[in-house]
């Protein structure tokens, strides 16, 4: 990829394309690759019980310099067969990274019409192709999974004459939620099975505070995902 025009780079057959624009590398002209892995190559990399809907997509050089103004586009592309072979619409997809940590970083993911193809998926089309994408700041391992509900507090009133309210919500059954004020946590609950949850006792300062959360998936005692965090909701005291 040159550093000044940018261009894109496309895994075998196309399964994946990585658009840069226009100085949105900063490293110099860089050799990139995008490399499909199934979950059995990631033994080492990736915790047991994640199923990934399609492939893993190992985007090279790790460490890459990028534009954080102006990022790379992916585009991943999922095949009528694999959508119903998983069960799922490609609206209800989210893609992640894998982070530093090992940790599975959640991305704001966009249904696109295919920049390459012409229509939107047609479910009932079995050679339709769906096409979902998210920016790229830094390279490492993409890969889509079921999307959890982000948390929706249910919060009527943004200004309350008491530093101490209970918060409730919903979002997918039997998740565990967390709560944050100014970024902060302050614990979990666990929804039931119709998806409603109840936090007590929370604590607010004076003035205005920033209600966030998260909801998380647990598949064993050492897996999880987590859902983006919810769009912040200011409550005044």
């Amino acid at each position: 990829i040159d550093k000044v025009a940018g261009g894109d780079v496309s895994s075998p057959y196309n399964k994946a394309v990585l658009k840069f624009g226009a100085n949105s590398i900063i490293d110099d002209s860089v050799i990139i690759s995008i490399t499909p892995l199934r979950k059995e190559e990631l033994a080492q990399v990736i915790s047991p019980g994640i199923e990934p809907i399609g492939a893993f997509f190992k985007l090279q050089p790790i460490g890459i310099k990028i534009n954080q103004d102006n990022p790379g586009i992916l585009y991943v592309r999922y095949t009528n067969k694999e959508l119903r072979d998983a069960g799922i619409d490609p609206a209800q997809m989210t893609l992640y990274k894998i982070g530093n940590a090992g940790e599975l970083v959640p991305i704001s993911t966009s249904r696109v019409q295919d920049p390459w193809l012409t229509g939107l998926y047609d479910p009932d089309n079995p050679e339709s192709i769906a096409t979902i994408s998210v920016p790229v700041y830094s390279f490492s391992y993409y890969f889509a999974l079921p999307t959890l509900k982000v948390p929706v507090f249910n919060i009527t009133e943004n200004k309350v004459g008491t530093e101490v309210v209970s918060i409730n919500g919903s979002t997918d059954p039997n998740l565990v939620v967390e709560i944050f004020v100014h970024s902060s946590s302050q614990g979990t609950v666990q929804a039931d099975a119709s998806g409603n949850f109840v936090f007590e006792n929370i604590k607010l300062v004076e003035g205005s505070n920033t209600i966030t959360g998260k909801a998380t998936k647990l598949i064993t005692s050492n897996t999880s995902y987590s859902s983006l965090e919810s769009s912040p909701t200011a409550v005044f005291l």
